[in-house]
């Protein structure tokens, strides 16, 4: 008798869901991916997302390459590309990998439960086309819902007035500002910025650094905390975003020591992927970075310990091993200095890419493609004149 494929649920379908429900079939996992958008993509979707048109990311082509579905052909004229290119990636990784028929949009996670009865946990949907509401039991349960979905912002904004906000275009905005106001709130902590001119910009006076908190928004002004009001034509709103987790039950958030207003580690997991006392549900891409590696680790991983493939982490192995290892993806470095010493020294020395992590598999397919593919970034990067590490 054959046996019956067990089951899990995935919720978000941009990069994250969709690497997990890759891994989830190629485990032999019986999975569904809900996506409560018409399509997946996340914030890379041109309708729901949260791109501005002419957006070009500050990840090269190398950096965001998917291992075992590498970009056909890169630019020699862009190293990094635009939100439509990292778009239609995406979905041509889901059309080549045959996702679609296992991926339902339209469809609205309310609730995330444990069924302590049969095990395994219940998931109830809203489908937003038909507003009918559905739950299914599965045995183990994906999140894969990122962290820039939720805006972190004023109370006083409308949801309409948000989407509005963060799509309008950001060259647009910064061109009609004359002497901008950069406000920073207190008992926020802060974060890196990518700014070569922001030092010399305050010194000429061409940005004012204000420390204060804005407590509420009018139509053409800021009030601060301190009774002060600002005169103001645009607002761009920098503050980030917040993991939004509400449609987890309570038990399971108490386990995972969720807190919607921490920015920085809103949940505590062994390498924000398991909870040693929820076992059966996985995080994937719940991490500040927009690197795909970890993004795809994570989903390999938590795919094999819910299909059986591999044993879920000890309390020892939580403490000292990385990702790469427990999946048995992690070069044997060693070996290669002296079996292939110009790949160690691509490895060690220059190249970072995902591809690094399908060298120690059993493909050799993948794992030639992988190698051709690390020797051509190598001579395109680290062998010309004038180019920088990446």
């Amino acid at each position: 008798m054959e046996e019956v494929s067990k089951s899990v649920a995935i919720i978000g379908g941009g990069f994250s869901g969709i690497f997990s429900l890759k891994e989830a079939l190629e485990n032999r996992l019986s999975a569904t991916l809900f996506e409560r958008e018409n399509a997946i993509g996340g914030l890379w979707n041109p309708e729901s997302g949260a791109m501005w048109d002419n957006m070009c990311t500050n990840i090269s082509f190398v950096s965001s390459m998917i291992s075992d579905y590498p970009w056909t052909s890169i630019p020699p004229e862009r190293e990094f590309p635009t939100n439509q290119q990292i778009f239609k990636y995406l979905s041509d990784y889901a059309n080549h990998f045959k996702l679609y028929e296992n991926i339902q949009c339209n469809a609205k996670v309310t609730k995330v439960s444990r069924n302590h009865q049969q095990g395994g946990y219940q998931v109830e949907y809203i489908n937003s086309a038909t507003g009918q509401s559905i739950s299914k039991a599965f045995d183990f349960v994906i999140v894969a819902t990122g962290i820039l979905k939720s805006f972190l912002s004023l109370a006083t904004l409308k949801e309409e007035e948000l989407a509005a906000a963060r799509r309008k275009m950001f060259d647009s905005i910064c061109g009609q500002l004359s002497i901008p106001s950069l406000f920073i709130e207190p008992d926020q902590p802060s974060f890196l910025a990518i700014s070569d001119d922001y030092c010399k910009q305050v010194r000429d006076g061409c940005l004012i650094f204000k420390k204060a908190k804005v407590v509420e928004m009018t139509k053409d002004s800021l009030i601060l905390d301190d009774g002060s009001l600002e005169r103001v034509d645009d607002v761009i709103l920098c503050q980030g975003y917040t993991v939004d987790l509400s449609f987890l039950e309570q038990e399971i958030k108490d386990a995972i020591q969720y807190i919607e207003s921490d920015t920085i580690q809103p949940i505590i997991a062994h390498k924000e992927v398991f909870c040693p006392s929820m076992p059966g549900i996985a995080f994937i891409g719940i991490y500040k970075s927009a690197d795909t590696t970890v993004m795809e680790l994570q989903a390999r991983w938590a795919t094999k310990v819910f299909s059986g493939a591999i044993k879920p982490p000890t309390d020892e192995e939580m403490r000292k091993d990385s990702i790469a290892a427990a999946v048995q993806a992690m070069p044997d470095l060693k070996s290669l200095s002296t079996s292939n010493p110009s790949l160690y020294k691509m490895l060690y020395s220059n190249v970072n890419t995902p591809l690094i992590y399908r060298l120690s598999t059993n493909n050799t397919q993948h794992n030639d493609r992988a190698i051709q593919i690390i020797e051509e970034i190598d001579k395109l990067y680290y062998h010309q004149p004038n180019k920088s590490n990446l």
